[in-house]
Formats: structure tokens, C-alpha cells, sequence
């Protein structure tokens, strides 16, 4: 009976070494913003790309558009 009654003052001790305490500071961690700060450059970057990338497209499609002069008045 010594022995469990031993064992369960074990166990209760350990548990509350194992708890945090309540007035630590919370961590501050900075590889969020890193990560925040990735996607928003990713985005960014794709905006520039697209812009630049449909802006060649549009200056070949009117480049080989057709003259309005030149359609056949009919």
C-alpha cells in the first residue's frame, strides 16, 4: 500500500514540474513574418510578371491586327 500511495505523490509531483507557469512571457517568434513577408513578395511579383506579360500580349495582338483603312467598306 506504501508503494502506490508513493507512487501516486510521484506522479503528482511530476505533473506539476511538467506545467508551464502562468506568468512566462509568451515567445516571440519572428519566422512568421519571414514567411508572411514571402508570400506577399510572391504575390507582388506575380502582379509585375502578369502586367508585363499581358502587355506584350496585347502589343502583338495590335500589331498584327488588321488597318482599320484598310478593311473593305462594304
Amino acid at each position: 500500500m506504501k508503494l502506490f500511495f508513493r507512487q501516486l505523490d510521484l506522479c503528482d509531483h511530476q505533473t506539476a514540474m511538467n506545467e508551464p507557469a502562468e506568468n512566462l512571457p509568451k515567445p516571440n517568434y519572428k519566422w512568421p513574418w519571414f514567411a508572411l513577408a514571402a508570400v506577399l513578395l510572391a504575390i507582388v511579383l506575380a502582379i509585375v510578371w502578369m502586367t508585363f506579360a499581358v502587355r506584350k500580349i496585347k502589343r502583338e495582338h495590335d500589331f498584327s491586327a488588321p488597318l482599320p483603312s484598310s478593311a473593305p467598306l462594304h
